[in-house]
């Protein structure tokens, strides 16, 4: 199976538009966007709620086990899942899915590239961890090595585009 690029998937994404306002490139659809994405963090919110009310807080190391991808956890099933896909796990992967559909969705409809996404929130993260006293990161280069991700020209990126 070939793994899908940012390009297939948001080709699929631009293709699989069935919500009342698709297309429409207005607030009304922004709107639903948004509301869709926030809908599916709260799904896979409650994923975890699930996982602690089941285990509790008392022992972290319970939690790396349910989330284990070679541990089956008991957990809801859905209709179109087989019971090994049921796993906390699993059931992650599949909320975080439709996270992502709806995070690439409003990406797309701003017409940001996921490339610049992630590397100007690198930029953010990197400039405020490696400043911060007790990050792993604190005094560590800019991670990227390629001359068209340098720190130079991320940040000339940055400061050109106002973000």
């Amino acid at each position: 199976m070939k793994t899908p690029t940012e390009k297939d998937y948001g080709d699929f994404i631009a293709n699989s538009k069935w919500y009342r306002h698709a297309g429409d490139n207005d607030a009304h659809e922004l709107g639903y966007l948004i509301l869709g994405l926030a809908g599916e963090v709260g799904e896979t919110v409650e994923v975890f709620k699930k996982l602690v009310r089941s285990i509790g807080f008392t022992d972290p190391n319970k939690f790396g086990d349910a989330i284990d991808p070679d541990d089956v956890v008991e957990g809801e099933v859905r209709s179109n899942e087989s019971e090994s896909e049921s796993s906390v796990r699993g059931n992650l992967i599949y909320e975080l899915g439709d996270v992502l559909y709806y995070l690439v969705s409003i990406v797309e409809f701003l017409e940001i590239d996921l490339e610049t996404l992630m590397v100007t929130n690198t930029h953010k993260l990197w400039t405020r961890m490696s400043n911060t006293p007790h990050s792993h990161l604190r005094g560590e280069d800019w991670p990227f090595l390629n001359d068209r991700l340098s720190l130079e020209s991320t940040e000339a990126y940055i400061k050109e585009h106002n973000l």
